[in-house]
C-alpha cells in the first residue's frame, strides 16, 4: 500500500544541508532573474526566476501549480530547492547510505541544486537531464564548477539506479531508467501518478511512499520493497 514519511517531524538532514545554503546564494548572484512570462537573455545570463534561491518558497507545488499553498511556506522545508525534492534527499541518503557512488538521475536538473546537497551527503555519481529552455547550459556549468562537481549531463545511455523526476512523463518511461532504476521519485501531481502507476506496475515495480505533504512520490523495484518499507518504517505516519 506505501507508506507517508513525515519530513516534518523528521527535518534533522535538511537543517544540516541547510549550512550550504549561503554559498549557493552566493553563486546565485552570478545570474539575473526574470518573471514568468518575461523574455530570457541567456547570452546576459538573464535566466528564469525559478532558479533563484531566494524564491524557492513562491515556486508552486506541482498537483497545484500555478497556485500556491500554505505548506510551501513550512520553516522546516530549509534548504535553497524546490520542496518536491526534500523527499528524494531524504530516502536517497536512508536507502543508500553503504552505497555512495550509485549512479544518481535528476531529470529537469536546472542549475544542479540536487547535486550539491547530494554531495554534501557523500554521494558523487550523478547524470542531469535538461533541455535548458528556462535556463543557460553555462548556469549549470558554472555551479558544477563552483562546488567541484562534474556530473554526467544529457547522458541517456546511462543507467541509473536512482532517478528523480520533475514531473516528465517521457522520462519516466524511459527504457534505461525501467531497466536499471531501484528507485524512482516523481514531483507529483495526478498525470504523472496516473502515467507512473500504469507504466511502472507494469514494469515490476511496486509504489513505496509518499511524504506527508504530497510532493513527491516514489516507487521502487519489488525485490527492493520489503527492505525500503522496513528501512521507511521509524519516519512514517
Amino acid at each position: 500500500m506505501g507508506k507517508i514519511v513525515s519530513l516534518i517531524k523528521h527535518n534533522e538532514l535538511f537543517e544540516t544541508l541547510s549550512c550550504v545554503n549561503p554559498k549557493i546564494k552566493e553563486v546565485s548572484k552570478n545570474f539575473k532573474y526574470v518573471e514568468e512570462g518575461q523574455h530570457y537573455d541567456f547570452d546576459n545570463n538573464k535566466i528564469s526566476n525559478w532558479f533563484n534561491p531566494d524564491n524557492v518558497k513562491n515556486l508552486g507545488f506541482s498537483r497545484v501549480y500555478p497556485r500556491m499553498c500554505a505548506e510551501q511556506y513550512r520553516s522546516e522545508y530549509s534548504l535553497s530547492i524546490h520542496q518536491s525534492n526534500y523527499l528524494s534527499l531524504f530516502l536517497i541518503n536512508l536507502l543508500y547510505q553503504d552505497t555512495k557512488d550509485v549512479l544518481i538521475e535528476d531529470v529537469g536538473c536546472g542549475a544542479g541544486i540536487f547535486f550539491i546537497y547530494l554531495n554534501m551527503l557523500g554521494f558523487t555519481n550523478f547524470n542531469g537531464i535538461d533541455n535548458f529552455s528556462q535556463l543557460n547550459k553555462f548556469t549549470f556549468d558554472f555551479y558544477m564548477n563552483e562546488f567541484g562537481l562534474s556530473p554526467a549531463l544529457n547522458d541517456e545511455s546511462k543507467r541509473p539506479i536512482i532517478s528523480n523526476n520533475v514531473g516528465v512523463t517521457s522520462a519516466v518511461c524511459r527504457s534505461a531508467v525501467i531497466d536499471s532504476a531501484e528507485l524512482i521519485c516523481c514531483y507529483t501531481n495526478r498525470s504523472l501518478e496516473e502515467s507512473a502507476k500504469r507504466v511502472l506496475g507494469d514494469a515490476g515495480y511496486e509504489f513505496l511512499c509518499k511524504d506527508s505533504d504530497d510532493l513527491c512520490f516514489c516507487y521502487c523495484k519489488k525485490e527492493k520493497y520489503e527492505k525500503f518499507t522496513e528501512a521507511i518504517i521509524p519516519y512514517s505516519e
